[in-house]
Formats: structure tokens, sequence, C-alpha cells
């Protein structure tokens, strides 16, 4: 196998972890690790095949997606977290 055949390999791998991670990444709490994952692999996955044709790039940007807006969900879950705790406070 050569090099070009290994980096195609290697980016589509990472396109498919991507996409799963970010489905892993809606996970309330504790999915957060999953969509940081995913934004990761994204960009690995672009930086491994920059110069390939990326047949799966769909699903990697699905992942990129998905992992944002996992990290959103748990921002807005921490937002409303500190609303409860601080309505209770008062």
């Amino acid at each position: 196998m050569n090099s070009t055949e290994a980096r195609q390999i290697r980016m589509l791998e990472q396109s498919l972890d991507c996409f799963r991670y970010g489905f892993v990444g809606l996970v309330p709490i504790i999915g957060v690790p999953w969509a940081v994952a995913a934004v990761r692999g994204y960009v690995h996955a672009r930086a491994a095949g920059r110069d390939l044709w990326n047949p799966a790039a769909h699903l990697a940007m699905s992942g990129f997606v998905l992992g944002l807006c996992g990290m959103l969900w748990f921002a807005l879950q921490l937002l409303a977290l500190a609303g409860l705790v601080l309505a209770g406070a008062s």
C-alpha cells in the first residue's frame, strides 16, 4: 500500500469517527468530550486529505455540526443550571 492510499484510508476513518462522535456528543452532560472529539476529528480529517477527494466529506461536516450543536447544548444546560441556582438562592 502506498502512502496516498494510507492517507486516504486514514482520512475516511477520521471522517466516519467524526460523524459517530458528533452523534454521541448530543447526549446531555456526558456527551461533551465526544462533541469536542468530533470537532477535532473534522480538523484532522481535513488536514489528512488536503489534496485528496473525500467521499465521506459530508459525514465529516455533519459530525462537525453535530459536535458544535452538542457543545452549544451543554452551554445552554449550564446556563439553565446557573439560573436555577440563582433563583433558588434568592
